[in-house]
């Protein structure tokens, strides 16, 4: 048993405190994209990270997150050639998508991914 820091060893005791602390799952991002973008994901070196990171960490695939956005920046019209042809899935959308997957990961590296496909 955890000892209370509250507890005044010593001395009469002359109150009671109390606290209940609780661990939840709070989700702190959350988010679909068209699977039309697939090009785009193998292209940039980072479809395993979304689609086959089901129960991993953020820090895991951080590293290829962060290597896929770096040359999806670099090389704009590489990118853009893989829009889709019926307009649902481009460069355009896709790159801020990412770019705040990336961000919200980094936020929670200790965050546990969910995936459904």
């Amino acid at each position: 048993m955890q000892r209370n820091p509250h507890t005044h060893t010593g001395a009469a005791r002359v109150s009671l405190d109390i606290s209940l602390s609780a661990v939840r799952t709070t989700t702190v991002f959350d988010a679909n994209f068209t699977h039309n973008v697939t090009p785009m994901w193998k292209k940039a070196g980072i479809y395993d990270a979304l689609y086959n990171s089901h129960g991993m960490t953020a820090a895991e695939v951080l590293p290829a997150l962060r290597s896929g956005l770096e040359d999806m920046r670099a090389n704009r019209q590489a990118y853009t050639d893989l829009n889709a042809s019926n307009g649902w899935g481009t460069y355009a959308h896709a790159l801020p998508w990412l770019e705040n997957l990336v961000e919200s990961f980094e936020a929670n590296p200790d965050g546990i991914i969910r995936v459904w496909k």
